[in-house]
């Protein structure tokens, strides 16, 4: 018997509610999806219990690459600031910053002003790195671990490209 579950995504400092979504056997997973595509504000969120094992991430993969294809120079970097734990998915400035705030971390200012252009906070991988914070790696964190396996599998089809 399916029975309607309410699911509220609260604010990682404060407890607020950020987001609610109410369906019949509802998850986390689906509520996080309902979240991302109505475009909710989830920076301050805590995802730490989300389990996305079993979610239609496509479109999200496919903005990463895009994303990365904009990058390349860069992708060493990003691949050692995720394995160290030094993504902030909630800023773009910093030692840890988000996904287009560590591509920035270029010396080459050509790429480096690409990257910033591509800033959008509504970027589904933007959103995505939202669930990433200072500390998490791949070890600890399936939002680091899914943005490590996607950028190993981006690096081997740029690579085999070669």
């Amino acid at each position: 018997m399916s029975k309607i579950k309410r699911i509220e995504i609260k604010n990682r400092w404060s407890g607020v509610t950020i987001f609610s979504h109410e369906i019949e056997n509802n998850n986390f997973r689906l509520t996080l999806l309902e979240a991302i595509k109505k475009g909710a504000d989830l920076s301050s969120a805590d995802l730490s219990s989300a389990n996305l094992s079993s979610a239609d991430l496509s479109s999200i993969k496919n903005d990463y690459w895009v994303l990365l294809l904009n990058a390349i120079p860069e992708v060493k970097n990003l691949k050692k600031a995720i394995k160290y734990g030094k993504i902030n998915g909630s800023t773009y400035e910093g030692e840890c910053a988000c996904l287009c705030g560590t591509l920035e971390k270029s010396t080459d200012n050509k790429l480096a002003r690409r990257i910033y252009d591509l800033r959008d906070s509504g970027r589904p991988i933007e959103r995505f790195f939202l669930g990433i914070n200072k500390g998490d790696t791949p070890e600890n964190s399936q939002f680091s671990k899914l943005a490590l396996d996607w950028l190993l599998e981006f690096e081997s089809l740029i690579n085999h490209k070669k």
